[in-house]
């Protein structure tokens, strides 16, 4: 509420910034199938999901930029497992996507 009683104005969602409304931490993002058919890159990402987010409960994964890479110091960044979701399902393009194909 505002000081002069009225409701203050509700911020609109941004669907852009929300992880995928399918993903649910702890559950696996491919079917067992799916891995099977999928690249041994995929699989071992998979496998540190369900190890990492699920043992540890850990809601990201980090990575390390090299020095040589950015013409600077080393620098880590961290992906959120939901936005990772798009990339293991790929049955949508979001800024999730968008956001670890620029990294």
């Amino acid at each position: 509420m505002e000081a002069n009683g009225k409701e203050a104005p509700k911020e609109p969602v941004n669907t852009w910034t929300l992880a995928h409304p399918k993903f649910v931490m702890g559950k696996p993002m491919m079917t067992m199938e799916e891995l099977a058919s999928a690249g041994v890159n995929t699989r071992g990402l998979n496998k540190h999901y369900i190890f990492d987010a699920i043992h540890k409960e850990n809601p990201s994964i980090v990575g390390e930029f090299k020095a040589r890479d950015l013409h600077s110091g080393p620098g880590y960044f961290s992906v959120a497992w939901s936005d990772l979701y798009d990339l293991f399902n790929l049955d949508a393009l979001d800024i999730s996507l968008i956001r670890c194909l620029a990294l």
